[in-house]
């Protein structure tokens, strides 16, 4: 441990310059810890991090790679993860990982981090992860010796001698018994080779079982050396200790062991195991049945407690090795409809807390929630990110089609209003996948249009159209109307001021026809909203406001804030060009009480903006009261990675300078919103800024007050 921490601590010392993205140096040194399986290489990396905490001050990012179980994790995913710990919203991280790992470099420039990449396979997955910072260091663990990257150190984790064996072997199962019996104390170390894992397992064993003699476990290693079980290649001693504390589990302990290797990951809440063995959630009111098995496995040390969530709700772990012989024996023993019914019960209670927690998305908190409290399902949702993903790709995986389409369908409004780009694309390419193998058309098309709903949102507008197309077409054929009617109704908001106004018109149309047949009130509200969003791009207010006004009243009968303010946010700019300014600050105001109620970001943002067009329309007297709302609002769009956003609000703020007479200001800003509307392919208000700055180059003296550009339709494609 001494010679890894002296390599690390070069960090700490003054900058200097950086070496090159992927190139360790002293300065920004890289250290790989190596080893095999069981050695304790993540309990070390644990250890140094905490020891170098002076030496980064300004943090220690650990990440789990996975390397030797599973999928290679994606670079960029793991990009993803490292940005957001150095606290980078999700939704502002570009797509390209190049970019990614530009933006890391940024991040931690000027700053002293420590990054611990746990598990990682190779070269190739740890080479984009490596930012070459000075005052910053990764420490890597993994069980092959890599081909290094060049300068970085590679330090071998080695296993304990007898002596040390013996020691923590006391520790667990008690001197005297190991004193009495030193041949078979002896056979016991020799058995577990060193491997601190499998002497914490045979420790337990012991532990948990004061009546035994210390041959009998020794017997029981060589015994399982020798059965046909197949040990793992690369651990055979920890493989022969496990093998001993399964054997010795009672029953119920045992199947629940089994039970976990059906999990996709090592790590697991206390939930999910409840939900493998059928019975009540230990976090639950009811207790918990399966806490018996749940201590038994914690005892023998095949699990660990791996910490609290920010509900206060436990989380467990196992070792990726017990973890493995788990999935083995549950292969080996449980019946394949056993297996396939538990994942399937995971997977429900997954789906049933997904839909909770949408659901207070969409209608709000109760007024007594505890934020991180244990009714605080926003949060668990944000807890559980990436392992919500994992779950859905495992499903479709391992053929759970109908399972992988209601998750896709739930967590599909959660990605959308918590903004999680790259969680929504790999959720709706796992839906795909798994409804093209299974041949369920109609699921294929759904999954198509949402993959081409989170590329509207991330203004790859051209390839959105593109599969929404196919997808429609498909649901047409099929006479699939409300699926159809729901794809129809995000593609018209997506189009409306992107040069497609009329296709989005009819879209939403008919959308709003059809979901009246079918009597979907709110998916009728969803559509009317559309229909009246394409209007007010046709310049088209006074029809737009006829069709929001029975949207209004449906959504005040439902009791869904974020339906009430989504629509009472387009009235707001649909009177604001009628010219009822005041009915328009009204319902603004109630708009953004409602965004912020259910934590909508994106919403409170644009429902800023249009606080801020409104003190505009008022006159030069009124204009700087807008300049704090549209501050506020840059200041979320910036946070949030809004590129459209950012367009809308610097032209709102070139307008309210406009009205101030500062035309130098004016220009600056609605030059800046007309290169954001350009790349953003939004032709109506390039156009209408493109006027706003012939109109400010013409003008002999700086305007009293700028023109409204015709048609305006300042809303986000949410």
């Amino acid at each position: 441990m001494s010679r890894a921490a002296a390599l690390l601590e070069p960090a700490a010392a003054p900058p200097v310059a950086a070496s090159a993205p992927g190139v360790p140096s002293a300065a920004a040194p890289v250290v790989i810890l190596t080893g095999p399986p069981g050695v304790g290489k993540t309990a070390l990396a644990v250890r140094l991090a905490h020891l170098l905490r002076h030496a980064f001050p300004d943090g220690r990012l650990f990440l789990r790679l996975d390397g030797t179980r599973g999928p290679r994790r994606p670079a960029g995913a793991v990009l993803a993860e490292l940005l957001r710990g150095l606290g980078a919203a999700a939704s502002s991280l570009p797509e390209a990982t190049v970019d990614r790992a530009a933006m890391l470099r940024l991040l931690l420039s000027g700053r002293k981090v420590l990054v611990v990449l746990d598990d990682a396979r190779d070269e190739e997955q740890i080479r984009p992860l490596l930012s070459g910072v000075p005052g910053c260091a990764v420490l890597v663990t993994g069980r092959d010796r890599p081909a290094a990257p060049a300068g970085a150190h590679l330090v071998d984790v080695t296993p304990l001698d007898d002596e040390e064996s013996r020691l923590l072997l006391r520790r667990t199962a008690g001197p005297r018994r190991l004193e009495a019996e030193p041949e078979a104390t002896a056979w016991v170390v020799a058995g577990c080779a060193g491997l601190p894992l499998a002497l914490r397992v045979a420790g337990a064993v012991l532990a948990g079982r004061p009546h035994w003699r210390v041959r009998c476990l020794a017997d029981r290693l060589a015994g399982a050396h020798g059965t046909q079980e197949e040990p793992a290649p690369d651990a055979p001693a920890v493989h022969s200790a496990v093998a001993a504390a399964y054997r010795s589990l009672p029953a119920e302990a045992a199947r629940a062991f089994r039970a976990l290797g059906l999990l996709p990951s090592p790590r697991f809440p206390g939930w999910a195991l409840a939900a493998l063995l059928d019975a009540d959630d230990p976090d639950g009111p009811h207790g918990g049945t399966p806490s018996a098995a749940l201590d038994a496995l914690l005892d023998a040390h095949l699990v660990q407690v791996e910490g609290a969530d920010a509900q206060g709700r436990l989380r467990y772990r196992t070792h990726d090795l017990l973890h493995a012989y788990a999935a083995e024996r549950a292969l080996a023993e449980e019946p394949a409809r056993w297996r396939r019914e538990a994942t399937a019960r995971v997977l429900d209670g997954c789906l049933t807390r997904v839909r909770a927690a949408g659901d207070q998305l969409l209608r709000g908190e109760p007024g007594d929630l505890v934020r991180g409290g244990p009714g605080d399902l926003v949060g668990w949702l944000e807890n559980e990110r990436e392992g919500l993903v994992t779950l859905v790709e495992f499903a479709a995986a391992t053929g759970h089609g109908p399972h992988v389409a209601a998750l896709a369908a739930a967590l599909e409004d959660v990605c959308h209003l918590r903004n999680w780009w790259d969680e929504w694309d790999r959720v709706a390419r796992a839906a795909l996948d798994r409804a093209e193998a299974d041949g369920d058309q109609v699921a294929v098309a759904v999954a198509q249009g949402s993959l081409a709903r989170a590329h509207a949102v991330r203004g790859r507008v051209d390839e959105a159209v593109t599969r929404w197309e196919r997808a429609l077409e498909r649901l047409d054929a099929l006479g699939e109307p409300h699926h159809a009617a729901r794809l129809r109704t995000h593609r018209s908001f997506a189009v409306s001021d992107r040069g497609m106004a009329e296709l989005a018109h009819d879209d939403a149309l008919s959308a709003a026809e059809a979901m009246g047949r079918l009597g979907d009130a709110h998916g009728q509200v969803l559509a009317l909203r559309s229909l009246g969003y394409a209007l007010v791009c046709r310049g088209r207010e006074a029809e737009a406001a006829r069709a929001l006004e029975p949207a209004l009243e449906t959504a005040e009968r439902l009791g869904h804030p974020l339906l009430l303010a989504d629509v009472l946010q387009l009235l707001a700019v649909t009177d604001i060009g009628l010219g009822r300014l005041g009915r328009a600050a009204r319902q603004t105001h109630r708009a953004l009480a409602g965004y912020r109620m259910v934590r909508h970001r994106p919403g409170e943002a644009y429902a800023l903006v249009t606080l801020g067009r409104i003190h505009v329309r008022l006159g030069p007297d009124q204009a700087p009261r807008a300049l704090g709302p549209l501050a506020e609002a840059a200041s979320i769009f910036t946070e949030l990675g809004e590129r459209r956003g950012e367009a809308l609000t610097s032209y709102w703020l070139g307008k309210v300078h406009a009205a101030l007479g500062e035309t130098a200001r004016a220009t600056s800003r609605i030059a800046e919103a007309l290169t954001g509307f350009r790349v953003l392919r939004m032709p109506f208000w390039a156009e209408t800024a493109r006027r706003e700055l012939s109109a400010l180059a013409r003008a002999a003296t700086p305007p009293g007050r700028a023109p409204d550009g015709p048609s305006e339709c300042p809303y986000a494609v949410r």
